[in-house]
């Protein structure tokens, strides 16, 4: 039981050119069956930080790879990549998970976006006639914003060493 406990964690900061950032960090924490992440991200690199389409953000597997950066979410709605323009995000995620005893275990995660992508263009157009010629000049700042919640929430009861029941609810909202 003893290997069982201890805190982990890890952070990041990177500056560029152009004002561009990035930093992040995670703070973990294990103590036999209880498992406690927190990850925190922003930057304008058009990066995404968390796996947002992992639903759950656990799972009976436990261990590490049911903590930390794989928080659970769903950013869909929005662009994953940042496409053209500078995107902005910051984001926040929270995991848990516990046994309650040998049956029962609960495990669930919280997650928050804030994300705002802004494209700049600029179109030029000439038309030639035969009398004269017109110029059209078009400038467009086109900003996009979303703010994300997620919460996932997971019970589960151990029938025998082969069958569980599982009750999984799942809340998004925006």
């Amino acid at each position: 039981k003893d290997n069982n406990e201890g805190y982990f964690g890890n952070a990041n900061v990177g500056v560029g050119t152009k004002e561009r950032y990035t930093a992040g960090g995670s703070l973990n924490q294990f103590k036999n069956s209880k498992q406690i992440s927190l990850s925190l991200n922003a930057n304008n690199i058009n990066r995404e930080n968390f796996n947002f389409s992992m639903p759950g953000g656990g799972g009976r597997a436990g261990g590490p790879n049911a903590m930390g950066r794989n928080a659970g979410g769903d950013a869909s709605t929005l662009n994953q990549n940042g496409g053209s323009g500078i995107t902005n995000l910051m984001s926040a995620g929270f995991n848990y998970r516990n046994d309650i005893n040998k049956k029962l275990t609960h495990y669930g995660s919280y997650v928050f976006s804030n994300k705002r992508n802004q494209t700049i263009s600029e179109t030029f157009q000439q038309t030639f006639f035969e009398d004269n010629n017109n110029n059209n000049t078009q400038n467009v700042l086109d900003t996009t914003k979303g703010i994300n919640h997620r919460v996932n929430y997971n019970l589960e009861y151990k029938l025998d060493s082969n069958n569980f029941i599982k009750v999984s609810p799942q809340f998004s909202f925006r």
